[in-house]
């Protein structure tokens, strides 16, 4: 798999994990905050790496 395509993946899931942040619960949110964030630095650390 290349970066991207990774990139691509995780931004999708970023996307994903976004919309279901604005629905959840606040109890969850905590959690999905937490992989949004790891997200954003894989997505960031890919975008480094290509360049």
């Amino acid at each position: 798999m290349t970066n991207f395509t990774e990139d691509l993946l995780f931004t999708r899931e970023l996307e994903l994990l976004t919309d279901e942040y604005d629905t959840a619960p606040a109890d969850i949110k905590t959690f999905i905050l937490k992989d949004i964030q790891l997200l954003e630095s894989a997505i960031s650390l890919l975008a480094n790496d290509v360049q």
